[in-house]
């Protein structure tokens, strides 16, 4: 059975548009998408979309000198997002999936321009619970 996966971002504002369209289209697997504020002056903002539903790209390739296809192991997705994002912008990202109705996972991640993150598991709840002194249920 395969795990099936989607994503969702926040809309946030970016330092420069087509540095930003460019870089995610040579990424790929996600989908831009944008809306422009109603003011004098309007402001655009993007948000992404997982395009494949297997989550958050979590590779890139590119042909290297031999003209073969290769991996680029230091590539990090949240990373080359939060490089493009305006000062004080935050940007969060969040996915869910499973695979049948065994292994659901789901997080979400904020980030900001300086790199910085926070994350949240789903399965987080759990601690929660013993936290509060409450009896959890089997986590399966």
């Amino acid at each position: 059975m395969n795990w099936y996966g989607t994503g969702i971002s926040s809309f946030f504002r970016v330092k420069d548009e087509r540095a930003f369209r460019d870089e995610m289209n040579e990424i790929g697997g996600v989908e831009i998408v944008y809306e422009d504020s109603k003011d004098e002056h309007p402001i655009r903002r993007f948000a992404l979309l997982d395009g494949y539903g297997e989550g958050w790209p979590s590779y890139m390739e590119y042909e290297n000198e031999n003209g073969n296809m290769v991996q680029d192991e230091d590539f990090y997705f949240f990373g080359a997002v939060s490089m493009h994002l305006e000062d004080g912008e935050v940007a969060v990202f969040q996915e869910i999936g499973a695979e049948g109705h065994r292994y659901v996972s789901g997080y979400s991640i904020a980030i900001n321009n300086a790199g910085e993150e926070l994350v949240v598991d789903i399965h987080e709840i759990f601690e929660k619970i013993k936290e509060a002194g409450w009896n959890a249920p089997e986590q399966r």
